[in-house]
């Protein structure tokens, strides 16, 4: 099995850089399964059930984080900042959108990622391509009892030549992920009831109770970001380990952080680092594919 497992992808693997209609477009639409994954801890051995209280999620505060992002893919070289908002919202429990009243609402936490990527570097065949602008809005909800549940997904790409949304919503007894492209109008596709995202990482696992050794296991689902992501892949044990605590620099900062290790087929695909002080922002990512995210500024 071809393994991806990106995070933020190039820009030229959404929208392509000559113009030309993404891949994923032409690809047919198929329901995605997934077996049971193995028994997975759960409860406050794996989370830490202060991560949900309401003096942290309060309402009206609203956490801000700015991220330096660097690509590199095809011998282009992507940078650009990522502001990532996180807050508290109140959702309709029926229709897992934003909900008219607080009363029985379910509080879910939405982290809202706005972007802009530029290519920085380009080879002889790329002239003309450097003035290429690619924005970019994720928004990713979870529920706040069990940051592992995702309730929304939605992204939005958009460059000179093409625009794409994909939006993932819960239903009964089913999640359903609906596309839509500038070029090639609408699809849809079903995923697993329980689908949980690489995208969400950064937002569920700041949730963990950290302590060095601890393993879990999730079926993790490819980003809808990737090229072929209209029915995305589910990957097979995954393997989550919490490693030991770890100094990280980043925008000339030295933070202490707990470093999260995600292996695929006993290979290491992915790294996160998260700031050991509570609630765990992420400070760092070093992704598969090439993908570097580097925390420069936050508040709130």
């Amino acid at each position: 099995m071809k393994i991806i497992f990106l995070l933020l992808a190039s820009a030229c693997v959404h929208i392509g850089c000559d113009g030309k209609p993404p891949k994923f477009v032409e690809e047919k639409l198929n329901r995605t399964a997934a077996s049971k994954p193995k028994a997975i801890e759960t409860g406050n051995a794996l989370y830490n059930a202060a991560f949900t209280t309401d003096s942290l999620w309060r309402r009206g505060y609203e956490e801000t984080q700015t991220y330096s992002v660097t690509q590199s893919a095809d011998g282009k070289v992507y940078r650009g900042t990522e502001i990532w908002t996180t807050r508290l919202e109140a959702f309709s429990r029926t229709t897992y959108a934003a909900a008219d009243s607080e009363q029985n609402s379910l509080p879910v936490l939405v982290q809202h990622r706005i972007g802009h990527l530029a290519i920085e570097t380009q080879t002889q065949s790329d002239t003309g391509e450097k003035k290429t602008r690619i924005q970019t809005a994720e928004m990713i909800a979870v529920d706040l009892r069990n940051a592992a549940a995702l309730v929304k997904y939605a992204l939005s790409l958009q460059s000179k030549t093409n625009i794409v949304s994909k939006t993932l919503r819960r239903l009964v007894g089913r999640s359903m992920l609906y596309y839509h492209t500038l070029r090639e109008g609408d699809g849809e596709t079903e995923l697993e009831q329980d689908v949980f995202l690489e995208d969400q990482i950064p937002l569920s696992m700041r949730a963990l109770n950290f302590a060095p050794d601890k393993v879990f296991y999730r079926h993790v689902t490819a980003s809808p970001r990737f090229a072929a992501a209209l029915s995305p892949e589910v990957y097979e044990e995954t393997e989550f380990k919490i490693l030991a605590m770890d100094t990280v620099e980043t925008n000339g900062t030295r933070t202490a952080a707990w470093h999260l290790q995600v292996s695929l087929n006993n290979a290491t695909v992915s790294s996160y680092w998260f700031d050991t002080n509570f609630p765990h922002p992420l400070v760092k990512a070093a992704l598969h594919g090439g993908t570097e995210i580097e925390a420069r500024a936050t508040g709130k």
